[in-house]
C-alpha cells in the first residue's frame, strides 16, 4: 500500500510538471490493453511522460479503457484496473486490442467506415483479441490475427466487439 501511495504521489507531481491533461471528451470507443508489455502515457500528444501502466497476470489485474478521443497513433484513454482510474495519452503500439462479440451472429468487416463495401463476413467465433486502429462514430478499425478469419482486418461495428479484458462478454 506504501508502495502504491508513493506512485500516485510521483503521478500527480509529474502531471503538475508538464502540460494539463485537459477536459474529458464524449467516449468514442472502448479497448483494453494487450499483453504485459509496460505502456507509457503521456500528458498530452507527443508530451511529458508520466507514468506507466501495465497488466499484472499473478494478481490478476488488468486495464480496460475508455476512449475520449485520437489524433493518429495516439489515444486519450481513461484506464481502469481495480480502484485504480487514470486518464492519460498512450501512444497506440499493438497495447490496444478488444474481442470479437459474433457468438451467434455474423460479424462483418468493412473496407471503409461507411458500411458500403464489405471484405468478409465472419460466422465463426473466434477468441483471438483484435488489434485497436482507430474508431469513427460507431465503427472501429481492427486487425485480426487468427488462423480460421478469412480477413486480416477493416471496420467492424463497436456493438460486436467486447473490450473486457476479464471475458469475451458471453
Amino acid at each position: 500500500m506504501k508502495n502504491s501511495l508513493i506512485l500516485i504521489n510521483v503521478f500527480f507531481l509529474l502531471v503538475n510538471s508538464c502540460a494539463s491533461l485537459g477536459g474529458q471528451n464524449e467516449k468514442i470507443g472502448d479497448a483494453f490493453i494487450l499483453g504485459f508489455d509496460k505502456v507509457k502515457f503521456f500528458d498530452k500528444v507527443d508530451g511529458c511522460e508520466i507514468g506507466q501502466i501495465q497488466n499484472n497476470e499473478l494478481e490478476e489485474i488488468y486495464y480496460s479503457l475508455e476512449v475520449y478521443d485520437q489524433k493518429n497513433d495516439w489515444f486519450k484513454v481513461q484506464a481502469i484496473a481495480m480502484k485504480e482510474t487514470i486518464t492519460v495519452w498512450i501512444l497506440n503500439k499493438s497495447y490496444l486490442a478488444t474481442y470479437s462479440r459474433n457468438y451467434s451472429d455474423t460479424l462483418s468487416v468493412y473496407k471503409e467506415p461507411n458500411k458500403r463495401e464489405l471484405i468478409c463476413s465472419v460466422t465463426d467465433y473466434f477468441t483471438s483479441p483484435m488489434l485497436v486502429i482507430e474508431f469513427k462514430k460507431d465503427l472501429v478499425k481492427v486487425k485480426i490475427n487468427d488462423s480460421i478469419i478469412s480477413c486480416s482486418g477493416g471496420w467492424v461495428a463497436q456493438n460486436m466487439t467486447c473490450s473486457s479484458p476479464y471475458t469475451t462478454c458471453n
